[in-house]
């Protein structure tokens, strides 16, 4: 068997990303996986990830992580397996447990779950006890209290003790825990107490026909002020969901729960007030807080951040704005539930007939006074389509009931079809499929997000429609019962799909904005985002071959490009973790068109499909996301920051966005990616991270290795002209062709991908053959390390472009697509030292400079008199000439590794200069050899001091 992988932190970051924090017995068992593999330098990759959950403590996440041994039975392989379940995979190849590991894995796995669980019930009672001894401890709430005076609340429930609030936590009646609230509004529980399925009711729900639910307390308190009526306090946006739950069961059928959400940024309050909402079946709706902009604006000034939950609206406008939003009349609601908004909130009709209805004579409906009335709508909805009645215009319509009694037909938009709800495999992420036709008649589908339609700015929504040409009204009113519609309208014939909110590898099923490759089987997919139009196609295969793949054909540099452009949609498959490659070359080499444009070809337009490195962080993230598992185009490297260009590599490749953080101050589930990038520019990453003063890390060069876009037959990129006299006349017709043709080769390429038989193929074989492939690109023996995981990717490239080839979509020769990327391997090779290390190279170019540059002027020689030293007053060392007349430096240790080693590890460096001939190996020291000498430099009269000795070599730059 083999000895156990150890993980490196990276990888385990990686795969926690993929985990939810929230789960109290899952969150120390990940704990226990982490530190048995890394010990306590695991502690901050699992307190990072533990912030992602809105209920962190850090002092509970602290002391937990103190309790747990450090060689605990549950293993790192456990976590790697459960985050492997949720979409994570790992950098390395999975190697599968044997029957006999599976079973051990399992014995330990439930041991550990036992261990776990019996700690966190450990915390519980010790924070119940201490809960019961502080609450106990406790004395009535002073009114002066400065936390009641910001919030302008009364307080319910709670008790003070000194400067602090004590609010309970109970569950089943029991006091579970407490949550502390300091004089200056922080907050926090009991380290380890319990707080989900635990809540404080204020006031009386028993005998009461309508029951508030809200997060926070001060919010609670504000309701209860308001209204008159219990109030159920959840503490936290999740908890609101299963507090819900447990209403639904509990509480008399006849009761009404109304779920009173926070207005957030990210709209985690209006997602668990929705959700809360549908779990109370029927009885419950959900309404949020709506802030006008200058109330916005006004509480933006005094706290520095926007406001969200009903004692924000109570500080802004008053209690009775807060009942008149709660409220809306009588408080017994009809209607579906999960209704975002409070204006959806309608007074319940006669008992004798549950259902609103909108049975209006035609005569009294009227849009405009001189049109004729469409038929008025069907069942309980107030909105209806219409097509086809002459004089009428087509579209969605809203029948108004209006004081006068004359009820109005409010017309919103052209037709506009709700097909069916979305959701994602978490049923989250919730949404409408929309369907209508622009004005040429073309259809357009669209997986709208509901998330979209409860900000409150809608803007988006409207604009995404517009731009598949549906026409909308320019009334506001109008315009804002169009979002109602999508929201609360559901047609009889709807279905349910299950929604991505990115492009790639679901399964087996690749998903792109407009289509999804693979057997439909079951629930069906879609996509579920703003579609950007970067995914287009225009003419057809044939066509697509003849103008540009079969130009390519006996181009080393263009063949190799558009097999990158393949390569992406397999890198999953391969293991492949990200990276991509960068042609470097003059202006006048013709990169763009003959290399970036085909490539984009395949996939879109080159104009809408490639893009330029000229963008921020948030915008460089983005672009990952819209290109997950496929193809990113960036051209002119140039055009980004010197100093932010290693840093945008590294983004790129080890696809991970930077964290987020929440309202709550936890961070958010960091967005992921994969891959493969092309880029161009006219000097390379080194060069270009060079001119901020910086080295490119071998990490970094490793992720975007430079390959010249000089093909070395005077042509620039080309090789062969085919039918073309010159080299800019194929470079224009090119051009122009990549605008004509486009897209149809990713389709056809997925298409035969995604078959059921292929995938198997494919993905037991794609490893295989790339291993295959490495062995014959030519990688010296001893290569570093980085060098094989170019050719790893070099060899991807080949493959893909052979299967390409060999499913009929480029029309070439077999064999053409290895051949173009081993000669590219090659010549990149032959770039970099045939093998060598890019830190390596970037040390020994600085040591060579570096001694180039002060060899003599900073180094006099070890036996100088006084006058000589006087003229030598920032020495980095000394000459020597040895027995044998070599020249040697003796370099002091605080020269050598602040600047001949700036920026690199000087043990390190230490050890590839030695190996390279560049250094002596250091003295002998009991059983271990050190990197420096002791000499006596006579001329400072001195004992030995330890120095580094550099070789002539070192000052004549021979590696």
């Amino acid at each position: 068997m083999n000895a156990p992988y150890r993980a490196p932190g990276d990888d385990i970051r990686a795969a926690l990303a993929y985990l939810d924090a929230h789960d109290r017995d899952k969150w120390v068992m990940h704990g226990m996986a982490v530190k048995s593999e890394l010990g306590e330098a695991g502690f901050p990759i699992w307190d990072d990830w533990s912030r992602t959950a809105d209920n962190y403590q850090p002092k509970a996440a602290r002391s937990v992580w103190k309790s747990i041994k450090p060689a605990g039975r549950i293993t790192i392989a456990s976590l790697f397996a459960e985050a492997i379940q949720h979409g994570y995979r790992p950098t390395a190849p999975y190697q599968p447990p044997s029957p006999e590991e599976r079973a051990k894995i399992e014995a330990d796995r439930q041991a550990a779950q036992a261990e776990a669980e019996a700690l966190a019930q450990q915390q519980r009672d010790a924070a119940r006890q201490k809960a019961a001894n502080l609450w106990g401890r406790g004395h009535a709430v002073s009114s002066e209290h400065t936390y009641l005076q910001a919030k302008g609340i009364q307080p319910k429930g709670a008790a003070q003790l000194r400067d602090m609030l004590l609010i309970p936590l109970r569950d089943g009646g029991e006091l579970v825990n407490l949550q502390i609230i300091g004089a200056d509004g922080g907050k926090r529980f009991l380290t380890g107490g319990q707080v989900k399925g635990a809540s404080l009711v204020l006031g009386q729900i028993k005998g009461a026909a309508t029951v508030l639910l809200c997060e926070g307390w001060a919010t609670g308190c504000t309701l209860h002020q308001a209204t008159g009526l219990p109030v159920v306090v959840a503490f936290n946006a999740h908890n609101l969901v299963t507090i819900a739950g447990r209403l639904a069961s509990a509480l008399p059928v006849d009761v009404q729960v109304l779920v009173c959400g926070d207005t957030d940024e990210s709209l985690t309050g209006q997602k668990a007030a929705s959700r809360a909402a549908e779990l109370l079946q029927g009885r419950g709706r959900s309404v949020v807080p709506v802030f006008t902009q200058e109330q916005a604006e006004q509480y933006r000034q005094q706290h520095g951040k926007a406001p969200s939950d009903y004692n924000d609206l109570h500080q802004l406008a008053g209690l009775e704005e807060v009942k008149k939003h709660i409220l809306r009349g009588d408080l017994k609601m009809v209607g579906t539930v999960g209704t975002v908004g409070t204006n959806q909130l309608q007074p319940a009709p006669d008992k004798a007939d549950s259902r609103t209805h909108f049975s209006v004579p035609p005569s009294e409906c009227t849009h405009f006074s001189d049109e004729i009335s469409p038929q008025t709508p069907q069942g309980d909805s107030p909105f209806f389509v219409s097509e086809g009645i002459p004089g009428q215009p087509s579209g969605v319509y809203w029948c108004d009931p209006s004081d006068d009694g004359k009820n109005r037909l409010w017309w919103l938009s052209s037709p506009l079809y709700i097909l069916g709800e979305t959701r994602d495999a978490n049923q989250s992420n919730w949404g409408r499929l929309l369907a209508w036709q622009d004005n040429d008649g073309h259809p357009h589908q669209w997986a709208c997000p509901v998330e979209m339609l409860a900000a409150s700015d809608t803007a988006e929504f409207r604009r995404e429609l517009a731009r598949g040409g549906l026409t909308i009204s320019t009334n506001g009113k109008a315009r804002q019962k169009l979002v109602d519609y999508v929201l609360t309208h559901r047609p009889e014939s709807a279905t349910r799909l299950r929604c991505v909110s990115r492009i790639g590898w679901h399964d087996l099923r690749y998903v792109l904005p407009a289509a999804v490759y693979g057997e439909q089987d079951g629930e069906g997919v879609i996509y579920q985002g703003a579609d950007s139009g970067d995914f287009d196609h225009a003419g057809t295969l044939a066509e697509w071959q003849q103008h540009i793949a079969g130009p390519a054909a006996g181009n080393s540099r263009i063949v190799f490009a558009i097999s990158v452009a393949f390569a992406g949609v397999l890198a999953d498959m391969a293991g492949e973790s990200g990276g991509g490659f960068h042609f470097v070359g003059t202006t006048s080499k013709g990169k763009t068109s003959t290399l970036l444009d085909p490539a984009a070809s395949v996939w879109g337009s080159p104009d809408r499909f490639a893009k330029k490195w000229r963008t921020t962080q948030n915008g460089l993230e983005a672009l990952c996301l819209g290109r997950n598992d496929g193809l990113l185009i960036l051209d002119e490297l140039a055009q980004i920051a010197a100093t932010d260009a290693g840093g945008a590599a590294y983004l790129i490749a080890n696809g991970q966005a930077k964290a987020r953080m929440t309202k709550e101050g936890g961070n958010r589930p960091a967005q992921t990616w994969r891959v493969m990038l092309l880029s161009a520019g006219e000097i390379d990453l080194a060069q270009h991270m060079a001119e901020a003063g910086k080295t490119a890390k071998g990490g970094q060069m490793a992720r975007l290795p430079a390959i010249p876009a000089d093909a070395g037959a005077g042509m620039g990129t080309l090789e062969q002209l085919h039918h073309h006299p010159n080299g800019q006349a194929f470079a224009d017709a090119m051009k122009a062709h990549t605008r004509q043709y486009y897209g149809t080769a990713g389709q056809a390429f997925l298409q035969q991908l995604t078959s059921g038989a292929e995938q198997e193929t494919i993905r037991a074989d794609v490893r295989e053959s790339v291993t295959a492939i490495i062995s014959n690109l030519g990688v010296p023996n001893g290569a570093a390390e980085e060098i094989g995981r170019v050719a790893a990717r070099f060899a991807l490239v080949a493959f893909a472009g052979e299967l390409a080839t060999r499913y009929g979509v480029t029309g070439w020769a077999p064999g053409e697509a290895y051949r173009a990327a081993r000669q590219c391997f090659r010549e990149w090779l032959a770039e970099n030292n045939t093998g060598l290390a890019a830190d390596d190279r970037a040390l020994f170019a600085q040591v060579a400079a570096f001694m180039q540059a002060h060899g003599s002027t900073r180094f006099p020689d070890h036996d100088a008199d006084p006058e000589s030293m006087s003229r030598h007053h920032n020495r980095a060392g000394f000459r020597y000439t040895d027995e044998a007349g070599e020249l040697q430096f003796w370099v002091l240790s605080e020269p050598f590794k602040k600047e001949l080693c700036k920026g690199f590890q000087p043990l390190a460096a230490a050890r590839s200069l030695i190996g390279a001939g560049w250094m002596l190996a250091g003295d002998i020291e009991g059983n271990k050899r050190r990197n420096t000498r002791q000499k006596r430099i006579k001329a400072l009269n001195s004992a030995k001091v330890n120095v580094y000795i550099l070789t002539s070599a070192a000052l004549e730059g021979d590696e």
